[in-house]
């Protein structure tokens, strides 16, 4: 026993060195009557009990039993039966002011008798009784109202619980009675005055039943709007098994919450409270009593199982008035008494409910690889890891693959997003994932034009030659092809359609070459292009002879044309003679109409005559 202790100290303090943060905090936990009439007990425990709520189980709120209501709605017994109140309050005061920054809610819990029959039945109609019951509750949050019960304490309660069954019912007498005790925390609410709280302890949920210690949606709905805890009392089932009453406390979250928010009606006839009420739900730690409460199935462990699977259902309005859970009951934590003790209950609140199995966080440390790389640079591992040194997975987008081993392969040059992810285990909640961006820059293609002599005629365009131009492009990265990876062709500079006849050097340029993974660079290679007269004579010529774009008449324009031999050419007007003239290359028309020109050239000894070239257009 005392190395399972040791482990769990030692699993806990490693938790909180960590900085988790537990996933329940402002939890509740009742307190034992034994508190409020034997300093001693006060003395020996309350310093411990309170290191132990706060530090270890993320609970601040005291729920202090100070006893029950007569009939008359007054303490039994009274001052007389609280011979360590002002201590307790005292010690807790003293441990807030050790420990700066932590703070208690401390209620005072009464109890009280509904039922007609009993002999302390509290009369909730009698406005006599629930006004002693507003006194009653001044006495324990104020130091100096008539009777106080904490007078010369250095802090008072911080609010009251009043936990009055059975409660519910659907009886119109039943129905009376519940309207009442909204009433009843009214004027509680104003006895104990500002900055003072109130908690009603709530009955267990159901929309159909009609027994009294259960409460409708619609009790739930209106007691929410008149306090500022309710405390439901899901416990005393008779339910036997752990599983059937983890079924019951997920069912409990999902009806109560609903109900608080309204969402139990449609249509918006309910809408959610704005007074910040907080719904915490009572987590047992009692005795076993059968047939109502069987101690190994109703525990906190099945409590929080369930509570927590309730709450994974709802949506974010109804979450809006959860509280945290309320741990019932405390009195030292390390008797035997069949009370919470901290090395059952309470561990068990702590594996289940501030940290329940997959939900211990875990971090991914993933480095930024290398960037930017260029397409074709040899596969990388990536190396991520986890705190919890559970396996990474791995996905990509962009051009690259990668291995469940994490070895990233490039396929092509872009922006390439290497995520890590942890899914988490039945300890360890998912990661965040982590995502590193790799940019992955072109390679570069050297294009050169192949070697040889080539041949076009004039006035054709230099990818017409014959054969026809070939090129390369060296620096592909396996298996990558001319063919699959770039689209278009080079442009092979020169020499252009007007160059005369004759012979040139000429190199290769980019041109409408594109690849998505490649940039391309010109080289240095160079070949011969020979241009010829389209007859394949050399004494032949041809004229290569722009065509005329229509004009304004009386307006002059020049004439241009070019022969591949390079003689001059002639120009004659052939129609629209009458109105047009041509005085050397420029030509001039004085009224509008058709104009054809043709240009000539007649030749010499060395070329014989060209073929004329006429254009056409409309003088405006």
């Amino acid at each position: 026993m005392r190395l399972l202790k040791f482990l769990f100290i030692f699993c806990l303090s490693t938790l909180v060195a960590s900085g988790q943060a537990p996933a329940h905090q402002n939890n509740a936990s009742y307190l034992g009557y034994t508190y409020v009439n034997t300093p001693s007990y006060v003395t020996a425990n309350i310093p411990a009990v309170a290191n132990k709520l706060q530090f270890d189980y993320a609970t601040n709120i005291i729920i202090l039993n100070v006893g029950g209501l007569n009939s008359s709605g007054q303490i039994n017994g009274g001052a007389a039966n609280y011979t360590s109140l002002v201590l307790f309050l005292n010690t807790i005061a003293s441990w807030e002011a050790s420990n700066p920054g932590y703070k208690f809610q401390v209620f005072a819990w009464m109890s009280g008798d509904l039922a007609s029959t009993d002999s302390n039945f509290i009369d909730v109609t009698n406005a006599t009784v629930t006004a002693n019951i507003a006194a009653e509750s001044a006495k324990f949050t104020s130091t100096t109202s008539s009777g106080s019960y904490v007078a010369g304490a250095n802090r008072t309660f911080d609010g009251v619980l009043i936990d009055f069954e059975p409660a519910g019912g659907t009886s119109t007498a039943e129905t009376t009675q519940f309207n009442d005790l909204k009433s009843m925390m009214d004027g509680i609410t104003t006895a104990i005055g500002p900055g003072k709280l109130t908690a009603f302890a709530s009955p267990q949920y159901s929309a159909t039943s009609s027994n009294r210690y259960f409460w409708s949606p619609t009790f739930y709905y209106y007691m929410a709007l008149h306090v500022n805890y309710l405390v439901t009392l899901t416990y005393d089932t008779g339910l036997t098994t752990g599983a059937a009453y983890q079924s019951y406390m997920e069912s409990q979250a999902q009806g109560v919450l609903q109900a608080v928010a309204g969402e139990y009606w449609s249509g918006g006839t309910h809408p959610p409270p704005a007074n910040g009420v907080k719904v915490l739900f009572g987590f047992p730690a009692y005795p076993n009593n059968p047939p109502n409460h069987y101690a190994d199935a109703e525990t906190t462990q099945y409590a929080g199982l369930g509570v927590e699977a309730g709450l994974t259902t709802l949506d974010n309005t109804a979450l809006a008035n959860f509280g945290a859970a309320a741990v019932y009951l405390t009195t030292n934590g390390n008797t035997t008494d069949g009370y919470a003790s901290w090395t059952g209950d309470w561990t068990n609140f702590y594996n289940y409910w501030l940290y329940p199995p997959g939900t211990t966080a875990q971090t991914i440390s993933f480095a930024q690889p290398a960037t930017p790389v260029t397409y074709g640079a040899a596969s990388v591992s990536m190396g991520a890891t986890s705190s919890s040194s559970l396996a990474i997975s791995y996905s990509v987008t962009g051009p690259a693959t990668i291995t469940s081993s994490g070895v990233l392969t490039f396929t092509g040059a872009g922006a390439v997003v290497v995520t890590a992810s942890q899914a988490g285990n039945t300890t360890y909640a998912a990661a965040t994932p982590v995502s590193r961006t790799i940019v992955v820059n072109q390679a570069t293609l050297t294009l050169n034009v192949a070697a040889g002599t080539y041949q076009r005629y004039f006035g054709q365009e230099n990818s017409q030659a014959s054969p026809a131009i070939a090129y390369t492009l060296i620096g592909f990265v396996s298996p990558d092809t001319q063919t699959s990876s770039t689209s278009g062709a080079p442009a092979f500079l020169g020499a252009d359609p007007q160059s005369p006849v004759g012979s040139y050097t000429i190199n290769a340029a980019v041109g409408t070459l594109t690849s998505t993974n490649y940039a391309f660079n010109p080289g240095n290679a160079t070949a011969t292009l020979n241009v010829v007269t389209d007859t394949g004579s050399g004494a032949a010529q041809a004229i290569l002879f722009a065509p005329l774009a229509n004009f304004t008449h009386t307006v002059s324009v020049p004439l241009i044309a070019i022969a591949s031999s390079g003689l001059p050419v002639t120009f004659t007007v052939t129609s629209g003679n009458l109105f047009a003239s041509i005085s050397g290359t420029t030509l001039t028309v004085s009224a509008p109409g058709l104009v054809t020109v043709t240009a000539s050239q007649p030749g010499n000894s060395s070329f014989g005559p060209a073929t004329s070239v006429s254009q056409s257009f409309t003088a405006q």
